[in-house]
């Protein structure tokens, strides 16, 4: 019997409906396969449990990765947060000693210098508010005049 001579987008098809077969045939129970077809069943089965180890490992692998990035992350905090504690507490030493001295040496304007990490901002004061209508001041967050009642702008 001589072999037939396809057209390479028949012998696709062809090469597609034979792995639909197989895979139908595969995963329809094994029943009762034809002997010349076990050492296939064999293979896909041994094919298919090698690829789910390899998928648990992989997961596994990025788990354990991100629990070490995690744990990583979590020791870097707790040594910022030492280094700042020791910061702060060599700065109030420092003042202490500051204070020590200057009431030591009877030195009333002796001034301690603070952490300038510590220093606020000054702060703004509140613009006032003035209603247009009548002139009273106004509440910061008004919205009509308490005095006429008209709206704030």
């Amino acid at each position: 019997m001589s072999e037939t001579a396809y057209t390479p987008d028949r012998e696709k098809e062809l090469q597609e409906l034979y792995t639909k077969l197989g895979k139908a045939y595969y995963e329809g129970g094994f029943e009762d396969p034809l002997p010349e077809l076990l050492p296939l069943f064999d293979r896909i089965t041994g094919l298919k449990a090698q690829a789910e180890a390899e998928a648990k490992a992989a997961e596994e692998a990025r788990k354990a990765a991100e629990a070490k990035a995690a744990e990583e992350a979590r020791k870097a905090a707790e040594a910022k947060a030492a280094e700042e504690a020791r910061k702060a507490a060599e700065a109030q030493a420092a003042a202490a000693r500051a204070a020590e001295e200057a009431a030591a040496t009877g030195d009333e304007d002796a001034t301690i210098m603070a952490d300038p990490e510590e220093e606020t901002p000054p702060q703004k004061p509140a613009a006032k508010k003035w209603c247009t209508q009548c002139g009273s001041q106004l509440s910061e967050n008004a919205a009509f005049c308490w005095n006429c009642g008209h709206p704030v702008r």
